[in-house]
């Protein structure tokens, strides 16, 4: 097999490799700095040049969202590591950010009920 230069692949016209972001969401909306202390995930894919996709993620406990403030306040970073993220749509993932930042229940009850309505 034939080693080419990086000249010469560049003239090819090759798309650019797929690069993936990827940010978790902690307790007050900041960011977190592993997984299994994440409430909530953003995946973004860059493929060619410009295009961008972009997949929202929340953990999910029962069906149910996970409340870090009141209902699941004592989970500890091992039970919470047990709970799996679903796959969710963007109103939802952006209504529960931010309810980890302000710690309203009117945010958390509309998260809940743009979950549902996506079932």
């Amino acid at each position: 097999m034939k080693k080419h230069s990086k000249e010469e692949l560049q003239n090819m016209g090759l798309p650019e490799p797929t690069r993936m972001n990827i940010e978790w969401f902690g307790l007050g909306g900041k960011s977190a700095t592993e997984e299994r202390t994440a409430f909530a995930k953003r995946v973004c894919c860059v493929y060619d040049y410009d295009n961008v996709s972009k997949q929202f993620f929340l953990r999910i406990s029962s069906g149910e969202l996970i409340d870090p403030y009141y209902t699941n306040a004592g989970i500890g970073k091992a039970r919470l590591a047990t709970f799996a993220f679903k796959k969710v749509d963007s109103n939802t993932f952006d209504a529960f950010v931010k309810y980890l930042k302000s710690k309203k229940r009117t945010d958390y009850t509309f998260a809940r009920r743009l979950l549902m309505e996506t079932k």
